[in-house]
């Protein structure tokens, strides 16, 4: 793994760095340390860009004993939960997001500048399914249709319309957040 690593970073170095050795002076190889501090700088970067990432991967065990990974943005705050996935043109199929609040309630979620179709989870404090609203399509104009939890709720997963189905997720279905 670490050999296939270096070659990406051997190669990303060979297109950014211009090589005067080389006839023409085009692109090429450079050696020593100028190589190392490259690969340095590129490791913290990446490092940067993981630690600054809000996404975790959450596991779903589903009734037929496998286990489906999303990738999920946490939403915690009010603005990232009112923003939620609005104005997004796709969202893949290993991707979703996950809204945390601060207490359990009756949670009501609208399509509002929603641009795809979403399976909504609502989930209770240990993350067991209360009830999935499927095929939640986007809304077109005022006033917007609310979906809500049939209990209190103090977690909810959004994840491609059609998804639930899909992937066998049920209300039996046991949620973790890696």
């Amino acid at each position: 793994m670490l050999q296939y690593f270096m070659k990406i970073l051997d190669f990303v170095y060979f297109i950014m760095l211009p090589s005067p050795t080389r006839a023409g002076g085009g692109l090429g190889w450079c050696k020593g340390k100028q190589r190392l501090a490259f690969c340095g700088f590129f490791l913290l970067f990446l490092t940067g860009c993981a630690l600054n990432s809000n996404t975790k991967t959450l596991q779903i065990e589903l009734s037929s004993c496998q286990i489906k990974n999303f990738f999920v943005e946490i939403a915690s705050t009010p603005e990232t939960r009112t923003k939620g996935l609005m104005f997004r043109k796709n969202l893949p199929e290993n991707k979703g997001m996950f809204f945390v609040f601060e207490k359990s309630e009756v949670l009501s979620f609208w399509m509002k500048n929603t641009l795809i179709p979403l399976d909504i989870i609502f989930l209770d404090r240990d993350k067991k399914i209360i009830n999935i609203k499927k095929m939640a399509l986007p809304c077109a104009k005022d006033p917007c249709p609310l979906f809500s939890s049939v209990a209190p709720a103090e977690y909810v997963l959004e994840i491609g319309g059609g998804l639930s189905d899909k992937f066998g997720v049920t209300e039996r279905a046991r949620l973790s957040l890696k």
